[in-house]
């Protein structure tokens, strides 16, 4: 499954940006699989990477325990997974699959 700009016109802030930036970045990036449990990034990265939900469930964790669950139906879905670097959450796949 590739990019498209379906998907980013979906997503925020990427939305917002001119088709040909769009285009771009749709070229760059990279849809990531992940089974249930997978681990798709932990407290304390520093990645230059914005990772968005585009299909199933991530369960974010705090430092502190709290946790937030986040399905690709959410609001929430549409705004990077914590976007702040380093991470202030862990992010693991809640479903069976998510991408």
């Amino acid at each position: 499954m590739s990019v498209t700009l379906k998907i980013l016109n979906s997503k925020s802030p990427l939305k917002y940006l001119s088709s040909r930036y769009q285009k771009r970045i749709a070229d760059a990036s990279v849809i990531t699989d992940y089974k249930k449990g997978g681990k798709v990034f932990d407290i304390g990265d520093s990645d230059g990477h914005l990772v968005f939900l585009i299909w199933g469930e991530v369960l974010l964790e705090a430092s502190d325990g709290k946790t937030a669950l986040i399905k690709h139906t959410d609001k929430s879905s549409n705004y990077p997974l914590s976007k702040m670097k380093p991470r202030r959450f862990s992010a693991v796949t809640a479903s069976s699959q998510a991408c």
